[in-house]
């Protein structure tokens, strides 16, 4: 299986996780319409914002080693 991924890497803050709350619907719907070959991440350097389908940088690496 293929995949690839959309990344948004930020440095962790309060500003970025509301463009994060913003960035989310958006990234949803790339997902749904990408295919099967593709995923949608969100990625943050330090903190995921507690938002559904967001990761720190750690969880995100560990995530593509295990494809």
């Amino acid at each position: 299986m293929q995949l690839s991924d959309r990344s948004y890497l930020d440095s962790g803050t309060a500003q970025s996780g509301m463009t994060a709350k913003i960035n989310y619907p958006l990234g949803k719907t790339w997902d749904r319409m990408s295919g099967e070959k593709f995923k949608y991440f969100m990625v943050f350097k330090n903190n995921s914002f507690n938002l559904p389908g967001s990761y720190n940088l750690d969880r995100f690496i560990d995530i593509m080693r295990s494809l």
